[in-house]
């Protein structure tokens, strides 16, 4: 075995090494809010909500006429409330869904059942395109999901969200969101922030990422708080999106390390702060901090084991890179096991965005001069 090399070689990682943070210039801050509007669409993000405890009992005044006897209830949950629910049956036999639309109790007045475009009766089944409207204020908003019934319970996923072309000073953007059915945005809500910097950074395993909504955004050199609320237009609902300069109630932190185009991190109340190509000083609001997720040149994306607090007496965040390639060999009988990661200066581990062929390290074995066995390493 001590004639035997392995030689590791993984194309995005020459890129990501050769890279690095571009500079950016720092303008004054507004004075007044920004102000955007985003329009509906009815796919493209993915939110988990999870149906009631299956030992709910979901009971109906009414039921249509099921085409055989196994019929799995459950509901939809909308908000925080247990009660706040759209109960739903299933009639496993047919691949049917009925769903409570009015909340009435009656599945029988809420127009014909959807049929399912995956089903493996008569202990699972899958929807698509089901379509929910919400009043939260007052305000229609109208949700497309997917959802699945199996034996012991369901769950859906928001696939409906909103969308818009909005530009930051000066910065062209596409900013978006999705809401988990309780008509709040915050914490459990999806958002969508693309921009230049990224797109000429973005390697071919790179993906527009969809994140968990912070509450506030650091973006070239300036603090905002997001806040959100639904529109009436006419003929649809938007979503209006302000994003407030915060300039007091800020502590100083300082960044080390590179390649890093973007730094998730929640406080003691669950609060999220999304720095944007984070810079060698930032301020932002007074708290105790834990980084949840760092991505590098928005293609590699890892969420730190060690999570040190982020405060104003310990304030260094250090993450990213320079990263190095780990290859591990182990012996099982003729076996020989390979391990590969991808380790910034945290010890963080980095994953690319898609895990296709192209993406994966690839290796090659030598025994002597002589190649005996070539590779690609299988993420996860």
């Amino acid at each position: 075995m001590s004639h035997i090399q392995c030689h590791i070689v993984m194309a995005a990682i020459a890129c990501l090494l050769c890279a690095g943070a571009q500079p950016q210039e720092t303008f004054p801050y507004p004075e007044e809010p920004l102000e955007f509007l985003l329009n509906p669409v009815d796919d493209g993000f993915w939110v988990y909500v999870p149906g009631v405890d299956p030992d709910t009992e979901i009971v109906f005044k009414k039921e249509p006429e099921y085409s055989g006897d196994t019929v799995f209830r459950n509901a939809i949950r909308l908000g925080g409330s247990s009660s706040d629910v759209i109960g739903l049956a299933c009639d496993m036999t047919a691949g049917t869904l009925y769903l409570d639309r009015n909340r009435n109790l009656d599945l029988t007045d809420d127009g014909p059942g959807l049929r399912a475009n995956v089903s493996s009766a008569p202990h699972y089944a899958r929807f698509a395109n089901v379509r929910i409207e919400q009043l939260h204020g007052n305000v229609p908003v109208h949700y497309t999901l997917e959802t699945a019934v199996y034996s012991y319970g369901s769950y859906s996923v928001v696939q409906s969200g909103w969308i818009g072309e909005v530009e930051i000073d000066g910065t062209p953007c596409i900013m978006g969101m999705a809401d988990n059915l309780d008509g709040a945005f915050g914490n459990g809500d999806i958002f969508l922030f693309d921009h230049n910097q990224n797109w000429g950074a973005r390697l071919s395993c790179g993906n527009e990422d969809r994140l968990t909504l912070p509450k506030w955004l650091w973006f070239e050199g300036r603090l905002y708080c997001i806040e959100s609320g639904f529109r009436l237009m006419d003929g649809y609902t938007a979503l209006a999106v302000s994003l407030t300069p915060v300039t007091e109630g800020l502590m100083d932190i300082a960044f080390e390390g590179q390649f890093v185009s973007r730094v998730m991190m929640t406080n003691e109340s669950q609060e999220g702060v999304l720095l944007d190509w984070p810079q060698a000083v930032l301020r932002i609001p007074v708290g105790i901090y834990r980084a949840q997720r760092i991505d590098l040149l928005d293609s590699f994306s890892g969420y730190p084991r060690y999570e040190r607090e982020i405060t104003a007496q310990h304030n260094v965040l250090k993450v990213g890179g320079p990263v190095k390639q780990t290859v591990t060999a182990t012996r099982e009988g003729v076996s020989l096991n390979l391990s590969y990661t991808l380790q910034g200066v945290d010890h963080t581990e980095y994953k690319p965005d898609t895990l296709s062929r192209e993406a994966r390290a690839r290796f090659e074995i030598y025994q002597g001069e002589r190649s005996v066995r070539t590779g690609q390493f299988e993420y996860g």
